[in-house]
């Protein structure tokens, strides 16, 4: 049975040290057979349309280079994992920023995503905003197109529009949506969030932090939700947690 870990909207800078140090340490010892990061590994607050702290306008090198390190962390509590990347809507600001702006600088390779995150280096396999990743032809991979208010809610919305069953990020939030027709379940998922629950662009937001684990067989698949709740989970009745002194037990 292969063992798929998925994770997904980081937001470096904006990511959560904690959180990201809980999963890394659980994927160290669980070994997935394939890690789907799927999409918003980098905020690009810089080139956001929003309004911004000064002091962050002309950091986003700085950005691409954290998601680095953590991509490059991941690589090595996984070393023999198939790493997929997909693009999610916060690494379109790149695409919509070179189009808009400057789009005869919009074909240099060394200002795609793919290279400032430096996927080729680590062996991860990218995948743009228009791929459709069908896994085994039993489950729908994607960032997301559709958001909606309450937990559920994202995952039902998808399964209307697209059908049988899927994950998902985007988000920022746990939940998922099961519905039987003529003997045969369907489900889709909503995937959690690893960035901080407390950033600087937005007050109080109702987003929940964790990760989900898939198990695939010939035949058939089954998604487990891991929650993280104030830096700590359960999996298989084992408790992890992030103590202060910056060590997970």
């Amino acid at each position: 049975m292969e063992k798929h870990a998925f994770i997904g909207d980081i937001h470096a800078p904006f990511h959560d040290p904690k959180a990201i140090d809980l999963t890394l340490t659980f994927l160290r010892e669980w070994q997935p057979d394939i890690v789907w990061e799927i999409g918003d590994m980098v905020d690009c607050y810089a080139i956001s349309k929003f309004n911004k702290d000064p002091k962050r306008i002309l950091g986003l090198q700085d950005e691409f280079d954290q998601a680095h390190n953590i991509l490059k962390r991941l690589r090595a509590a996984c070393p023999n994992a198939q790493i997929h990347h997909l693009d999610g809507n916060h690494e379109l600001r790149m695409q919509a920023l070179l189009w808009s702006k400057v789009p005869e600088l919009s074909s240099l390779r060394e200002l795609s995503v793919e290279r400032l995150l430096g996927l080729g280096e680590l062996g991860i396999e990218y995948h743009d905003c228009d791929c459709e990743i069908e896994y085994k032809n039993m489950l729908q991979i994607m960032h997301g197109t559709n958001v909606s208010k309450h937990s559920g809610w994202t995952a039902k919305a998808h399964y209307e529009r697209y059908g049988g069953c899927g994950i998902i990020g985007h988000c920022h939030r746990g939940g998922n949506y099961l519905i039987t027709k003529r003997g045969d379940t369907n489900g889709w998922w909503e995937n959690f969030c690893l960035c901080d629950l407390n950033p600087e662009y937005v007050r109080s937001p109702n987003w929940q932090q964790g990760f989900s684990l898939g198990y695939f067989s010939r035949d058939r698949f089954d998604i487990v939700s891991v929650p993280i709740v104030q830096h700590r989970f359960v999996v298989d009745g084992k408790y992890y947690v992030w103590k202060k002194k910056g060590k997970v037990v």
